[in-house]
């Protein structure tokens, strides 16, 4: 009897056989259940940021992501549900369907008379294959601010090369800014002559395209606040046949500006007076610079 006792359990084929196929059933069983029951493919679809704030009449960005699971080979429409009356939400997708996995920008543009308040957006991905999945996204109208923002486009000009001569070529530095607290878009700078045929364009570093019947427009693109631009330009003064029999003739430069939704602005003007073998004499803003 002490010997049976004393004999180890492991030692003992019919201990251990039940407990070594207990263990494999264990490890085994749900490798076999996975593998005779596999997950069906699906699809996920997120929105990041899941929320966002934005003032009335402006506009406001997400993302949408259709991710597949398992596996899932169906493509997937994303939509946007009912709206709030005055806000608009684009999706900026084709309209056919799209394989996962995919990303969508989505722009929400919010009109100005929409109430200052919350509201849920609601966008759904649904499956070729029936299935469907929405996800939120919590979008918060502030009141528009007032005045409202707004660019301020200010020019100011400086002549690095003193003594000009009539039918001279000179150098013209204009130096752009947005003193405005909005973006200025599709940014265009305007200088025109009076009278005109008196000034030409003989170079510009940036594009630009002249004006009829005597000036140029200057292509800045976006201005963000803050911004500041400088424009160096080669023009050639008008010659002694131009200006006979009209010395002392002022000849101005007005410059003005325009930007994507906003009307034309004056920005600054540059007036000259030309005299027979004499120089110009600028004036920029009231500030006078006589050279002889």
């Amino acid at each position: 009897m002490a010997k049976e006792i004393s004999e180890k359990w492991y030692k003992n084929p019919g201990k251990v056989v039940p407990l070594v196929v207990v263990l494999v059933a264990a490890i085994i069983g749900p490798v076999v259940y996975f593998l005779l029951n596999p997950p069906s493919p699906d699809f996920s679809i997120s929105v990041e940021p899941i929320q966002g704030w934005v003032r009335q009449g402006g506009t406001v960005e997400t993302e949408v992501t259709v991710e597949c699971i398992h596996g899932y080979k169906h493509a997937v429409l994303v939509s946007v549900g009912e709206q709030p009356s005055g806000i608009v939400v684009d999706c900026a997708l084709p309209s056919e369907e799209l394989t996962p996995p995919y990303v969508s920008t989505v722009t929400i543009n919010v009109g100005s008379n929409v109430p200052a308040r919350g509201c849920k957006i609601v966008i759904t991905g649904t499956g070729a294959d029936g299935k469907e999945y929405p996800c939120k996204y919590t979008l918060t109208v502030l009141p528009m601010l007032w005045p409202p923002p707004t660019p301020d486009i200010q020019a100011t000009a400086s002549i690095p090369k003193k003594n000009i001569e009539l039918g001279q070529e000179f150098d013209l530095i204009i130096v752009v800014r947005n003193e405005g607290d909005a973006v200025a878009k599709n940014t265009h700078v305007y200088g025109r002559a009076y009278p005109s045929g008196y000034f030409a364009v003989v170079s510009c570093d940036c594009p630009y395209k002249p004006l009829v019947p005597a000036g140029f427009d200057l292509s800045l693109g976006e201005l963000m606040p803050g911004d500041e631009s400088e424009v160096r330009m080669q023009l050639k003064a008008p010659g002694k046949a131009q200006i006979y029999g009209q010395y002392g003739l002022n000849v101005e430069f007005a410059f003005t500006y325009k930007c994507d939704g906003y009307p034309e602005k004056a920005a600054g003007e540059l007036v000259f007076a030309a005299g027979l073998g004499q120089a110009f004499m600028w004036n920029w803003q009231g500030v006078e610079d006589i050279v002889h």
